[in-house]
């Protein structure tokens, strides 16, 4: 007859020493050109389904970028996240870069983009603040016997840090290429268009986002959570090297006018109206005053 026997071995490796994870990265920092730490948060730490108890990376994550970034003469920050995270180190690093969840092909778009064959091209969908106390839910959140308020009411995000004046630590709509791209003048060609300069002062040829902010100038009688000034425009603009180009940036149709929750209906704006165009809802580049202007 035949005989035969078959076996298997089981075993758990034990778990790794952080000290020592910690130290071996800071040698490898000190001996290398170049140190990129890639940091973030994971389904254990963030979800749509719970809310986030504070906006520091888990762990030891932070010690390990400032280790890291003591030791090596140049360190790049990835961030693989998929909400804003605090970043206390952010002054003794060269570079950070956002890349929020990427799915399965985030390791190769990650190379191509830190190795420069591909443009980092994305903008801040949300504000990143410097704490979470900064946020403008933070004195409202949980609320109280069951009940949340939201009591910021329509000043949220960015709105709600340009109107109180909060500094953010990076602002609504900000990003940063390998190209230099600015903002240089602009004229309205109509009450929803705008002709925008844009110049490109390096050699390398990039895109810029150009970004259009409504600030409405009469502002008595208006309700307290009225915004000091609202997105209402954006066009994603190539501009080749040492060029500069004029983009048109159609503006909503609904940017002149607020919707009125008591009536069910909109309300136009009435009196002059400031449209701030630039890269970030922070970051200004030209003014366009309109005398007056009646939303449609």
């Amino acid at each position: 007859g035949i005989t035969g026997g078959s076996g298997m071995n089981l075993g758990a490796r034990p778990p790794e020493d952080p000290e020592q994870m910690l130290v071996e990265a800071v040698e490898a920092a000190a001996s290398s050109d170049l140190a990129i730490v890639v940091v973030g948060t994971t389904a254990e730490w963030e979800s749509e389904g719970w809310d986030r108890e504070d906006i520091a990376l888990p762990g030891r994550q932070n010690e390990l970028v400032a280790r890291v970034a003591s030791a090596s003469p140049a360190t790049v920050v990835v961030i693989n996240a998929g909400s804003p995270v605090s970043m206390p180190w952010l002054d003794d690093v060269e570079a950070v870069l956002v890349a929020w969840f990427g799915g399965q092909e985030m390791g190769e778009a990650l190379v191509d983009v830190l190795v420069g064959d591909l443009e980092p091209g994305g903008r801040l969908p949300v504000t990143f603040p410097r704490a979470l106390e900064d946020t403008p839910a933070f004195e409202h959140h949980p609320g109280r016997n069951g009940a949340a308020h939201y009591l910021e009411g329509r000043l949220v995000g960015y709105r709600w840090y340009d109107t109180v004046g909060r500094e953010p630590l990076f602002p609504f709509g900000y990003g940063l290429g390998y190209a230099d791209i600015s903002v240089e003048d602009a004229t309205a060609l109509d009450p929803f268009t705008l002709s925008v300069g844009l110049q490109n002062r390096s050699v390398r040829d990039g895109t810029q986002t150009v970004q259009v902010y409504a600030h409405r100038l009469m502002r008595e009688g208006a309700p307290g959570d009225e915004p000091e000034q609202r997105l209402v425009g954006f066009a994603r603009v190539p501009v080749a090297a040492g060029t500069r180009t004029e983009a048109a940036v159609r503006l909503d149709r609904d940017a002149y006018r607020t919707w009125d929750t008591k009536t069910g209906a909109w309300v136009p704006w009435t009196g002059g109206v400031e449209l701030r165009v630039g890269t970030s809802s922070r970051h200004v580049g030209a003014r366009v005053a309109l005398a007056s202007i009646v939303g449609s």
